[in-house]
C-alpha cells in the first residue's frame, strides 16, 4: 500500500469508530437489556444487514475465497443452503423464543428442561462464542499482520482494543448500526474486485482449460475425497441448525427487533443477501484460480486480487472494509458472549436474582475479549489445515450435542431434563477428543472422513443416547415444559409479502441447484 491507501484505511476505521461512539453517546444505556437487546428497537433492515455483517467476517471472506480457489462451486453450498435454516429460525425458533420470553440460549434450557441444563449450556455456549471470537480475531490478525508487518500476537491486541472501544459503551445498538454501515460498503468493494478481475480475462476458454467439470458442480460424487455430497446433505445441516437457530450471536440480533414481524422481515432480507455471497467471495476465488499462476496458499487469493487488480485508493478501501468486517463480527460476539455470562453464569456467583448492572456487563465484555485473544494466539499454532477447515472443523465437533438437545427438545415433549444434561456433559467428551485427534492429524489425515460427516455421525449417536436416556430417566416433577406448537403459526401468521418473498427465494435456489448440477 502507498500513503493514499494507508490514509483511506485510517479514515475508514476512524469513521467506523465515530459511528459506534455516536450511537453510544446518543443512545445512553440505562439498563442491561438496552446494552444486550438494543431496547427492542431494531428494524428489519438493521436486523438483516447486521446479521449479514456478522456472518460475513474476514474469517468467512478470506476462507470462502480460498475454498473456492481450491474446490470451486462446492463453496456455494455453505452460503446458498443457509436459506433453509434461516427459514426454520423464522418459522419455528424465533416465535418460540419470543413467546416464552427467551433472551439467551441457556434460558431456553431453563424453560424447556431445568436449572442444571441451563448451567451446563451456559458454559458450553460461552466457550463456543469465545472460540468463535478467537477464530475471527485470528483471521483478522493474519490480515493485519501481512499489511503492517507486526507479529500476529501484537495485531491481536491492536484489533481487540479497537473492537472494544465502542462495544463496551454502545452495546447491541452500536454493534447493529456499525455492522449495517460497513456491510453496504463491503458489498460495493467486493463486487468491484470481481468486476475488474473478470474484465482481465481475455479468453473465456481459460475457464474450461484450467478448471475441470467437477469444479462447477455444487454437489460432488460420493467418492470425492474432500467434499462428497453426503457431507453437504447430511453433515452440513448439523452445524447450520446450530449456527442459525441456536447460536447466540445470530439469535440475539433477531430478539432485538421491534416485533416478530420486523424480525421475520429481517431474516428474509438476510436470505436474499446470502445470494450475493458467491459474487462477492466465491467468484474472486475462481478468478484467482484462472488468473494467478504462483499462488501457494489459497487463503491469500483475495488479498492477491486486491493488490493486483485494484488501483491505489481502492486498495486502502478494500483493506479497510476487511478490517471493519473483523470488527463487526468481533463486537457481535463480544456482546453475545457477555450476555450469556452476565444473565446466565454471573448470577450463580453473586447469588442474586437482580439483573446485572451495566458495570458488570462491561466487565464481562472485557474479560471475554482477553479470552478471545488467548484463543487466537493458540490457533496460530495449529498447522496443516486451510483457514476454512481449521475453524469449521472445530465447530462441527462442538455443535452436535447442542443440536440434538435443541431440535429434539423443541419438538418432542418426552425428552427429559436428565437426558439432556447427560447428553450435554458426557456427549461432549467424545466430540472434544475427536476434534483434538482430527486437528492433530492422528493417526493420519486420510484416516478421517470429511469433518461435516463426522459431525453428522456424532449427532446421530448423541440423538440415540438422548432418546434412550429420556425413556430411562423420564421427567416426573410435573413441571410444564413448553415445546413448539402449531398454534404459534395461527397466532403469528406470515404476512402475504413474507410468503411471496420466501416462495420466490425457494424458486431461485431450486433453479440454481438445477443449473449447477
Amino acid at each position: 500500500m502507498n500513503n493514499l491507501d494507508i490514509t483511506i484505511v485510517v479514515f475508514y476505521l476512524v469513521a467506523l469508530l465515530a459511528v459506534g461512539l455516536y450511537v453510544s453517546f446518543t443512545h445512553k444505556q440505562k439498563k442491561s437489556s438496552d446494552l444486550f437487546l438494543a431496547g427492542k428497537s431494531l428494524t428489519w433492515k438493521t436486523v438483516g444487514l447486521s446479521i449479514f455483517g456478522t456472518n460475513v467476517s474476514p474469517l468467512n471472506i478470506i476462507s470462502t475465497c480460498g475454498l473456492a480457489y481450491t474446490y470451486g462451486m462446492v463453496a456455494c453450498n455453505f452460503q446458498w443452503l443457509a436459506w433453509i435454516y434461516i427459514l426454520l429460525l423464522s418459522l419455528v425458533f424465533l416465535p418460540y423464543y419470543l413467546r416464552h420470553n427467551i433472551q439467551t440460549m441457556p434460558q431456553f434450557m431453563l424453560r424447556r428442561y431445568d436449572e442444571s441444563c441451563r448451567k451446563a449450556l451456559s458454559w458450553i455456549v460461552f466457550l463456543q462464542i469465545s472460540i468463535g471470537a478467537g477464530s475471527v480475531l485470528y483471521a483478522g490478525s493474519m490480515l493485519v499482520s501481512q499489511l503492517i508487518g507486526f507479529p500476529i500476537w501484537q495485531c491481536v491486541i491492536l484489533m481487540t482494543a479497537f473492537a472494544m472501544s465502542f462495544t463496551v459503551s454502545g452495546g447491541l445498538k452500536a454493534v447493529a448500526i456499525t455492522d449495517s454501515f460497513q456491510s453496504v460498503v463491503m458489498v460495493f468493494v467486493c463486487v468491484f474486485i470481481g468486476y475488474v478481475a473478470l474484465a482481465d480475462v481475455s479468453d473465456w476458454s481459460l475457464f474450461t482449460q484450467k478448471l475441470d467439470a467437477d469444479y462447477w458442480k455444487l454437489l460432488r460424487p460420493s467418492d470425492d475425497p474432500n467434499y462428497p455430497w453426503q457431507a453437504i446433505v447430511f453433515g452440513y445441516p448439523i452445524m447450520s441448525i446450530w449456527y442459525w437457530c441456536a447460536n447466540q450471536n445470530i439469535v440475539q440480533t433477531t430478539l432485538g427487533s421491534k416485533n416478530l414481524e420486523e424480525g421475520n422481515k429481517g431474516i428474509l432480507f438476510l436470505g436474499y443477501l446470502k445470494l450475493l455471497i458467491p459474487v462477492l467471495f466465491i467468484l474472486p476465488g475462481i478468478l484467482a484460480k484462472v488468473l494467478l499462476q504462483d499462488l501457494e496458499n489459497p487463503d491469500d487469493a483475495l488479498l492477491r486480487l486486491i493488490y493486483q487488480y485494484l488501483p491505489h485508493g481502492l486498495v486502502g478501501l478494500a483493506i479497510g472494509v476487511l478490517i471493519a468486517a473483523l470488527v463487526g463480527s468481533l463486537t457481535a460476539m463480544y456482546n453475545s458472549g457477555s450476555t450469556i455470562f452476565a444473565l446466565d453464569i454471573l448470577p450463580n456467583f453473586t447469588k442474586s436474582d437482580a439483573p446485572p448492572t451495566l458495570a458488570q456487563g462491561r466487565m464481562v465484555m472485557a474479560t471475554l475479549a482477553v479470552l478471545a485473544m488467548l484463543i487466537a494466539i493458540g490457533l496460530d499454532r495449529v498447522e496443516g489445515f486451510n483457514l476454512f477447515e481449521k475453524v469449521n472443523a472445530i465447530f462441527s465437533f462442538l455443535c452436535p450435542s447442542l443440536v440434538a438437545v435443541f431440535i429434539w427438545g423443541i419438538f418432542w415433549k418426552k425428552i427429559s431434563s436428565k437426558a439432556a444434561l447427560y447428553t450435554l456433559i458426557a456427549g461432549n467428551i467424545p466430540c472434544i477428543l475427536i476434534s483434538i485427534l482430527y486437528l492433530s492429524q492422528y493417526p493420519s489425515r486420510e484416516f478421517y472422513p470429511n469433518f461435516f460427516l463426522i459431525s453428522f455421525y456424532l449427532f446421530a449417536a448423541l440423538s440415540v443416547l438422548l432418546i434412550v436416556l429420556s425413556y430411562r430417566y423420564p421427567d416426573t416433577d410435573g413441571k410444564p415444559r413448553p415445546i413448539f406448537e402449531k398454534t404459534q403459526w395461527s397466532e403469528n401468521p406470515f404476512s402475504r409479502s413474507l410468503k411471496w418473498g420466501w416462495g420466490i427465494l425457494a424458486v431461485i435456489m431450486i433453479a440454481l441447484y438445477s443449473y449447477f448440477n
